[in-house]
């Protein structure tokens, strides 16, 4: 089957992108930093043939299983690297997103690509892709705040103890990181708010319901939104910053992340 083929290329091109950026971390040679830009550029072009194919064969947008899902959210993943990267300099970030996305795609490798028996009408809706688009685009933006966030407190441990380590000199200053992170979570809760807009919108169309309370992927969804609204809130009128912020993006991603694996989950376990 050519999208197993493509599937399985994108995951050879994200292992041997995710060896070389740690090649890159621990020797900083610039050939391997860019032996693993080439290896995720040819990885995300694999990917994304294999989501079209995939899109083809299925007849809708392919985000109604657990399979799916994190093969789109991996390839979302990877794609807002090349972006970021393009308009920031930050080398080590690859580090974080390629093991990620790795972890996603081969995640998705061992779950059944079953097709989930709903109503193709449903799918079929202009709702639906809109919905799923801009709440994995919004995930994987906090995803990328999280990292910050992460990269902002291992490079502050760092400073703190005075013992300045192989990271302090692969990662930005911490005023850069923090910046960094609130321009994620600035940029990622209108797609979480349209997200769940749309959602909801959705829902109403499928089952005459805007809002399920007995989903508890819903209410999570409830609860994320208000972390990171209250953490936007917290940044302009309570100047929230530097340590305070990247923990609050680290947590907001995990409960996203717990929602996903450990909660009901939308569609029987799709986007």
């Amino acid at each position: 089957m050519l999208h197993l083929t493509l599937f399985w290329a994108t995951a050879a091109a994200y292992l041997f992108g995710t060896v070389a950026n740690f090649v890159f971390i621990g020797t900083q040679r610039r050939r391997a930093l860019t032996a693993a830009t080439h290896s995720l550029s040819v990885g995300f072009g694999l990917h994304t043939v294999a989501i079209l194919v995939r899109f083809f064969e299925v007849g809708h947008t392919p985000a109604v299983n657990r399979y799916d899902s994190l093969s789109l959210f991996a390839w979302i993943i990877i794609g807002s690297f090349f972006l970021l990267r393009a308009k920031f300099e930050v080398k080590a970030l690859g580090a974080f997103l390629s093991p990620l996305a790795l972890i996603l795609v081969l995640t998705a490798s061992v779950l059944p690509r079953d097709l989930v028996d709903i109503d193709p009408d449903l799918l079929g809706t202009f709702w639906f892709p809109v919905h799923v688009a801009t709440a994995f685009i919004g995930d994987a933006i906090f995803a990328l705040a999280a990292i910050f966030g992460a990269m902002y407190l291992i490079q502050e441990r760092q400073l703190k103890s005075k013992k300045i380590g192989a990271w302090y000199r692969r990662l930005p200053s911490l005023s850069t990181l923090d910046d960094l992170n609130y321009r994620c979570i600035a940029v990622g809760f209108p797609f979480l708010t349209v997200g769940m807009i749309t959602g909801s919108i959705w829902l109403q169309s499928a089952y005459g319901m805007l809002i399920d309370w007995g989903d508890a992927r819903q209410t999570s969804s409830l609860v994320t939104w208000f972390l990171y609204a209250g953490l936007i809130h917290g940044r302009f009128v309570a100047g929230w910053r530097g340590r305070r912020t990247a923990i609050l993006a680290i947590a907001g991603f995990a409960i996203i992340a717990v929602t996903y694996f450990g909660l009901s989950h939308f569609f029987q376990g799709g986007g």
